[in-house]
């Protein structure tokens, strides 16, 4: 049975708005991490003005194969859109508790952009369970949307996402390690990469 057109509709859209937007924004992270000293001696203006061209090639360029990427499509099945909708909540959850320790200049890069504030490291709350919850609820709430659109390319592009975070926190974890040395050895130490080994992280 065909869907209603609005939810076909809805899968198209929610397809779209992640094929163009999750390639920049792993790219962004991609080519900051590994080259952090050289982007801090521009200073996050001048990054920022500088990667602005290539993350908007990229984004034109998926906006381009967007016709053939997303022409093919699942049937929307309710019992996956349930499951998606389950995981994305939970990707909600993980999300607001991230929130209440990141600031906006943390959410866009600034301590890896500006070497006189290279910011603090962050181990309370959610970050006492895992060193990435921001990136684990990415990867949680890309599968939600997945199941939930249903489209083969955005399935490719959830596991591209999946891969592309891993290594996004392997140079992330080299250029913290620079930063602030013995301290965050010891918390890689105490505290897992993604998945948290305690019943007590889902508790609170």
């Amino acid at each position: 049975m065909t869907a209603a057109p609005w939810i076909e509709a809805g899968r198209y859209y929610l397809a779209l708005l992640l094929w163009i937007s999750m390639p920049p924004a792993l790219l962004f992270w991609v080519v900051v991490h590994p080259l952090a000293r050289f982007w801090r001696r521009l200073g996050p203006r001048w990054t920022f003005l500088a990667m602005l061209p290539l993350l908007a090639a990229l984004g034109y360029a998926f906006w381009s194969w967007r016709e053939p990427a997303l022409a093919a499509r699942y049937p929307f099945r309710w019992p996956l859109s349930v499951l998606g909708l389950a995981l994305y909540g939970l990707a909600v959850v993980i999300e607001l508790r991230c929130r209440k320790h990141l600031t906006l200049r943390i959410l866009v890069g600034v301590p890896e952009l500006r070497e006189s504030d290279p910011g603090r490291l962050l181990t309370e709350g959610i970050y006492a369970h895992t060193r990435n919850p921001r990136y684990l609820d990415l990867m949680i709430g890309v599968a939600g949307f997945s199941l939930v659109i249903n489209f083969p390319a955005v399935y490719w592009l959830a596991i591209a996402t999946v891969v592309g975070l891993w290594i996004v926190v392997l140079l992330e974890e080299r250029e913290l390690r620079e930063r602030f040395g013995s301290p965050y050895e010891e918390y890689c130490r105490r505290v897992p990469r993604f998945v948290p080994r305690s019943w007590s992280f889902w508790r609170t």
